[in-house]
This record gives structure tokens, sequence and C-alpha cells, in this order.
């Protein structure tokens, strides 16, 4: 018998116009349906609200059904996801690869796999957790996608077919829910399987924590010839390793892509990776100018290209700050205007003590919660403080250029 939540419109509609703020209520209250516990609903109602702002189609669609907040917390956003189709389909246009077939090995909740099926004639999503993959079978209803088939199994047991295309995003997280990092950690094994990826598609795509070693991952996928991280509004969402059986890994393009919410605009980073030996750094003391990369240029490891690019130097080698006696209105992250600096001591911090600022420890003895312990220093609204390195310890009192920019 079904369950009653896919059957039931009324419950449906219920759970689509409930306030959350209310939640309590329900919980405590009598029983609503007979079908179906009040805390049943509740549930949906809550992940429904988590995912307002992640998943804004799904939540604004009636009859949709939502798994624990742990495979939501995995999923991708919509804006990652279509992101990340975008960057597949431009990749298949230029590599002359067909749009007849894909398959999502670990489909999950199924968000990539709606914005991939939008690509190709036929896709197939993979899931070995039954309850996941009916609520997909569900929702791709409510979307009227008619191009999908659902297959419950694990990822490399169901691979005896090839297809055009293959993406797979193995869970960061194992059974005792520890997180796992590196590609070779992750369930499925994406590296112990590589072979199989390999000879059963033209392109394979595997979707990694944003805490992986890149250049270790690189070193584990013989046929990556590019790697893209996705960044939101400085903050790194997903690391994208592309690979096709007849490319290499010697010389692997990196393409860093970051979406500002405050101009609703992607902007777009790319180079080839190179030997860290040959990455030379152009090193200067503090200038009028200071500015610091978003998390997806920093992860990249992109130092050298980003003084090159941009016409400006690092403060110190392990910093991940740059200074230029001018803005430099392009630069791929925030961008301040000098007030003073000073060598970090107690009796310099003096007139700061109590102050309302914002406060970033960067390659600095103290972290952020300790500097605002120690010297008493509030949350500030327009001003910045640096704590860092030159040659020695510096404190660099700063506003931001480009906030200044975007609330004119």
């Amino acid at each position: 018998m079904q369950h009653p939540l896919f059957s039931n419109t009324e419950i449906q509609q219920f759970i689509f116009e409930f306030n959350p703020k209310n939640i309590d209520a329900l919980h405590f209250g009598k029983p609503l349906f007979k079908t179906i516990s009040n805390s049943e609903i509740a549930a949906q109602i809550e992940r429904r609200a988590h995912i307002q702002h992640k998943l804004p189609s799904w939540y604004s669609k009636l009859n949709i059904l939502y798994p624990p907040k742990g495979n939501l917390a995995q999923s991708s956003s919509e804006l990652t996801a279509q992101k990340k189709t975008n960057l597949l389909k431009e990749l298949m246009k230029e590599l002359g690869i067909s749009t007849n077939s894909a398959a999502d090995l670990t489909s999950g909740f199924g968000v990539d796999a709606y914005f991939l099926s939008t690509l190709f004639k036929r896709l197939v999503s993979v899931e070995p957790n039954k309850e996941l993959l009916g609520l997909q079978k569900h929702n791709s209803q409510s979307f009227e996608t008619s191009n999908r088939t659902f297959h419950l199994s694990k990822a490399f047991d169901f691979l005896a077919q090839s297809f055009d295309v293959l993406y797979i995003d193995p869970s960061r997280r194992d059974e005792h829910h520890k997180q796992l990092i590196e590609l070779n950690h992750c369930i499925p094994d994406c590296i112990l399987n590589y072979n199989q990826l390999s000879s059963s598609s033209d392109l394979f795509l595997i979707k990694a924590s944003p805490m992986v070693d890149i250049s270790q991952s690189i070193r584990m996928l013989p046929h990556c010839f590019r790697v893209d991280l996705i960044t939101v509004h400085f903050e790194l969402k997903e690391i994208l390793f592309f690979n096709a059986k007849y490319k290499s890994n010697s010389n692997p393009k990196i393409h860093i892509h970051h979406y500002r919410k405050d101009s609703l605009q992607w902007s777009e980073f790319a180079f080839n990776k190179i030997p860290k030996e040959k990455n030379k750094i152009s090193i200067s003391p503090l200038n009028d100018f200071l500015f610091e990369p978003h998390p997806g240029m920093i992860k990249a490891g992109c130092s050298s290209q980003i003084t090159s690019r941009f016409d400006c130097a690092a403060l110190d080698h392990n910093t991940h700050l740059y200074t230029a006696s001018e803005d430099r209105a392009l630069f791929e992250g925030r961008r301040f205007k000098v007030i003073s600096s000073f060598p970090f001591s107690k009796r310099n911090m003096k007139s700061l003590v109590s102050g309302h600022f914002h406060v970033i420890s960067k390659n600095f003895k103290l972290s952020v919660h300790e500097i605002r312990r120690q010297f008493k220093i509030k949350e500030g609204k327009n001003e910045y403080l640096f704590f860092t390195q030159e040659s020695e310890p510096i404190v660099i009192r700063a506003i931001r250029v480009d906030r200044i920019e975007i609330e004119n």
C-alpha cells in the first residue's frame, strides 16, 4: 500500500500551506489525519522550510516530498546544479560528445539528476537507498519529466552498460557519520573503480568535497583534464573533476567560477595548473589597497596567476592577501582601501580595544575568537582589522571598496 504522503492531495496541500513558525502547535496538537501522524507531517514541513533558498523550484512546487536533512545537506543547490549542467553542456559541445544518454550513479535526492535530464534524451538515476529513490520517482512526476528511469542499485553494481556521460557524487559520510574527504575514502570509491568509469563512458564527472586535496586527486585520476571550482558568495561549494578516457592529467585546466549574490552574476578565472616549484609569487610590502581572494582562488593555489593577472603582489608566501598602489576593480574577491597599519603588540592595540570591527586572521598566531576576546573587539559594520604576517606580525585597518560600490 502506498504511503499517504505520496497519494493524499489534502495532506500535500496542508504541508505546502503550513507556516513553519507554528510547528510546535503541530507537534503537540491532536492528530489531524487518520492515515499519518503529525510528526511525519511536521518533518516534511521542516525539511521543506530548510531548502527554501537552496532549492527554490522544489520549495515553490506542490506535491514534493523531502528526505532527512542529512541527505538534503549533501544535495547540490539549485544554483550549483544548474551551473554544473551548463558547464557540462559547453564541454560536451566542445568535445563532440553525444547527448543520447547519461547516468547519475549516486542520485540521492535527485537535484543534479533533474538538471542533467534537461541535457540528455535518456537519464538514468541510480540509488541504493529505496526511500530516496522512491522520493525521486514521486518528485519527477511533479516536475513532469518523462525521459528518466530509476534503478535501485549500488553505483558500480549497476554499471554494466555504456553511457555518453556519467556523473558520480560519492557520499562524504561513512556508516558512523564520520566525515570523509579524499576521493579514495568516499563511498563508493571512485579511485578503486576508476577503470570502470572510464570504460563505460566518453566523459565522466566526479564531484568532490570542497576540502579535497586537488593536486593529490589529479594524480589519482589519470584521465582528469579539467577541474572546476564553484564558489557562491565567498563560500566554496563544489569541486568537479572532469575525465575522459582519451585525455590525460598532464596539464589540467583549472576553472574557478564565482557567483556573487549582490550582483547576481557569475565570474570565471581559468589557468593551467603548473608545478609548485615553478609557481613564482611576487612579494611586496603593504601598499594603499588590500585584496582578499574568494575561497575558490585560494583553494586552487593560483597565487602567481593572481599577481600576474591583476598586477598586484602578495604580502607573504602563506598569507593569501595581496596589495597594490591602486584599486584593481576586476579582482576576484574582496577589495579594501588601507586606512593604517602597525606592528602587532598589546601597546599598539590599546586604541582599538572595545572598538567595533570585522576581524580577519590570516597566517597569524591568534584566531579571530582569541583576538576578539583578548582585545574586547565587538562586531563591526564598515571597518576591518586584518591580523596577518608581513616580515613581522602586523595589523591592517581597512574599509571595503567593493561594498561601497554595491551600496551606491
